[in-house]
């Protein structure tokens, strides 16, 4: 790691970035665009070779909506889109992989016990936010359910202290599943958590009660993470 603390934290986020697009929780796609913003910070040379695979990604799919930006398109053009994206993810998939694993042995690889925490984190967080929504006084709102979380919709954005990702609720008894936005507000000592990969520290002991705000209209969900 490198003494300067601005380049070590650049360094943990490329890595966790990287833990993310392994694990399948973020899109390579969105993952390589992660990472070639976080270069220059994190001290990393444009002709590295294991950036500039990550480079050619970004660049052959930047017409793709990923992120805060699948906001501003209609649900039935995404689905069309749909498709193409499947197939631009697997091809990246397949030229970002192993330098995916070379980042992370390179700068600093996760334990097993951060990575496990992770994948432990996102069926509790489901859970928590099931459970809020069990003890929600608005009767609409109470038969809701989180059935789990759209696979390769994982924003990281630490640097503006949150984390976004898609999750499927139904609102009709399990007979179909909506898609709702998820946001994970971090406060300063969470986001050093998330850096740290320190992911049990995230969520309040022993549920996140009275942190998540849901609107149905706007199909959003807020989680406050300290």
């Amino acid at each position: 790691m490198s003494a300067d603390p601005k380049v070590e934290k650049a360094r943990l986020e490329v890595v966790a970035t990287a833990r993310f697009m392994l694990a399948g929780t973020l899109s390579f796609i969105e993952g390589a665009r992660r990472i070639i913003g976080r270069q220059r910070e994190a001290d990393l040379d444009d002709r590295d070779v294991d950036i500039v695979p990550f480079v050619a990604i970004a660049s052959e799919t930047d017409a793709y909506p990923f992120g805060e930006t699948r906001l501003l398109w209609k649900p039935e053009s995404l689905a069309r889109l749909q498709p193409e994206i499947d197939r631009a993810e697997q091809w990246a998939r397949e030229v970002g992989a192993a330098h995916c694993r070379n980042l992370i042995e390179r700068l600093g690889p996760a334990s097993e016990g951060a990575l496990l925490a992770e994948a432990e984190f996102w069926p509790r967080l489901a859970r928590c936010i099931t459970a809020e929504l069990r003890a929600s006084r608005d009767q609409t709102m109470r038969f809701l359910w989180l059935d789990d979380f759209v696979p390769n919709t994982l924003w990281p954005a630490p640097e503006q202290g949150k984390v976004l990702v898609w999750a499927f609720v139904s609102e009709d008894d399990g007979k179909s599943f909506v898609e709702y936005r998820v946001c994970l507000h971090l406060g300063p000592a969470a986001v050093e958590r998330y850096r740290k990969g320190d992911w049990s520290g995230l969520l309040s002991q022993p549920d996140a009660a009275g942190r998540c705000t849901i609107d149905r209209a706007s199909r959003t969900i807020d989680v406050i993470c300290r």
